[in-house]
């Protein structure tokens, strides 16, 4: 029987690691994804959010837990946020429905990850997860800066501005903000555990920056 249920549970970290790593493939590629003529409609981020919304309703359903005093405070911290964006339009004569549900949508995506976050995964998860998040952010980085070098030799997306002196580069990515992001938060993952052994892929990491050529990153 114990080893039937430590079966039962591998399986189950698994589907989670799976469903983790997904996740955030799909965030950090969202702008790449929406490229594709054929899931342009979906628009990737507003799936995510939604899926993640439902996915908040039915583990409350299926199984409740309860709200920790910390998470009343965010819960606070969002009524605040959304009052202040409602007086904001108001101030700005933006009456519009359609603008103000768009607001507070926006608004509320990052609480809705932190919930979901919360409520899909068991204590400790994420903790679990940073050795193979540091492997992912590498493979990424990597291949983004294999990418760089390639089309800096020969130009397979072609820059069509130019920053600083600098010919910015998109690479696979609609725009080069987009790029920029990707990269920075890959550095982020890196920066979770033996910082100075990712010190190479930090620098790589830089140079894809670099050559973005956006403040943001």
């Amino acid at each position: 029987m114990e080893p039937e249920l430590k079966s039962n549970e591998l399986q189950q970290n698994n589907m989670a690691s799976f469903l983790f790593f997904t996740f955030i493939t799909l965030i950090l590629f969202a702008p790449v994804i929406g490229t594709i003529p054929s899931l342009q409609a979906l628009n990737i981020d507003n799936t995510i959010a939604f899926i993640c919304l439902l996915g908040i309703i039915i583990f409350q359903l299926k199984k409740p837990k309860s709200i920790t005093k910390n998470e009343y405070t965010i819960i606070g911290l969002l009524v605040v946020i959304v009052m202040l964006g409602l007086f904001g339009n108001i101030a700005s004569s933006i009456y519009s429905i359609k603008f103000i549900v768009l607001d507070i949508w926006s608004i509320t995506k990052c609480f809705i990850a932190y919930f979901f976050g919360r409520l899909a995964f068991k204590a400790g998860f994420f903790t679990s997860q940073i050795n193979r998040l540091i492997v992912y952010s590498k493979w990424i980085i990597g291949c983004l800066t294999l990418l760089l070098v390639l089309n800096l030799v020969y130009p397979i997306w072609p820059s069509t501005e130019i920053r600083m002196g600098i010919k910015t580069q998109y690479l696979i990515f609609p725009h080069a903000t987009y790029l920029s992001a990707t990269v920075f938060f890959c550095m982020l993952f890196l920066g979770l555990k033996n910082v100075r052994y990712n010190i190479p892929f930090l620098m790589m990491g830089s140079m894809v920056i670099f050559f973005a050529a956006r403040n943001k990153g």
